[in-house]
């Protein structure tokens, strides 16, 4: 830019150079006076002052424009960059600032709700699971207490079924002194037999009376009168003596009762004298 001034400057020199000797020649044609001679070096002293005036004037100008102006309007632009810099991590930091403070309102009240919600969660499984283990234990319950109710009602029918028995075993064993009195030794035989035996159906401990009075009448019996009478009964005295004989748990009453079964099989077909 500055080659570019002086080039000018010397275009500007040179033709007003030509003009001043123009108008030299045209003076020194007309008049040879020694005045118009310094009048023209006057006027060329001033033009060159007036020239090279300009010429510096208008270098300065493009320096200022050339480097002075573009370095201001560079140290303007990076201020307004800066500023802008400024104004956009302001506005960045209080946006984020902003952000950050809605996103922990909306952690906080989504952490709220979650609370809630679990709680109302556990509260609900808890219901659930405190209603499910009542209907359990109302079941178990139940259960339990049919089977209790099948259980009492069992163990009634078998009380009930002890004590029938004992009582069966009482009376037969009375009708079966009362016939011994009366010297009927097959009925007294026949309720001796069955007294043994229902005292052993309702769990009691047989007694050696039982025996004693069995083997008694026993003796006194013929075979076919004691058949006889069993057959009227509908019972058989071998097949009642086998019924005993599984319930007895005593070896020695068990000896007892086959020694019974051996006076059956070894008895007279006809009756002993009653007394005997």
């Amino acid at each position: 830019m500055l080659s570019q001034n002086l080039k000018i400057s010397q275009i500007v020199k040179i033709d007003t150079i030509r003009t001043i000797k123009t108008v030299h020649d045209t003076v020194f044609v007309n008049s040879k006076d020694s005045q118009s001679l310094d009048l023209i070096n006057k006027v060329d002293t001033f033009y060159n002052n007036a020239w090279t005036k300009l010429a510096v004037t208008v270098t300065l100008l493009f320096i200022i424009v050339g480097i002075v102006v573009p370095l201001i309007i560079q140290w303007y632009q990076k201020k307004q960059l800066k500023l802008s810099e400024d104004r956009l991590l302001a506005d960045i930091s209080v946006k984020t600032s902003e952000s950050l403070i809605q996103l922990e309102k909306n952690i906080d009240a989504k952490s709220a709700q979650s609370l809630e919600q679990l709680k109302a969660d556990i509260v609900r499984e808890s219901l659930d699971n405190l209603t499910k283990l009542k209907e359990e234990i109302q079941n178990e319950y139940q259960e339990a207490l049919v089977e209790l109710r099948k259980e009492n009602d069992k163990n009634i029918e078998e009380l009930k079924l002890i004590i029938t028995n004992k009582g069966i075993s009482s009376m037969t064993h009375l009708q079966g002194l009362m016939a011994g009195e009366k010297e009927e030794y097959e009925e007294a035989t026949y309720n001796f037999i069955f007294a043994l035996l229902y005292s052993l159906k309702s769990n009691s401990k047989p007694h050696q009376t039982f025996f004693n009075n069995i083997g008694y009448s026993l003796k006194r019996c013929s075979r076919k009168n004691l058949d006889k009478y069993f057959k009227h009964k509908e019972k058989d005295f071998l097949e009642t003596i086998k019924q005993i004989l599984e319930l007895l748990e005593d070896d020695g009453f068990k000896d007892e009762l086959k020694e019974i079964e051996k006076i059956y099989i070894d008895m007279p077909e006809i009756a002993n004298e009653k007394g005997k």
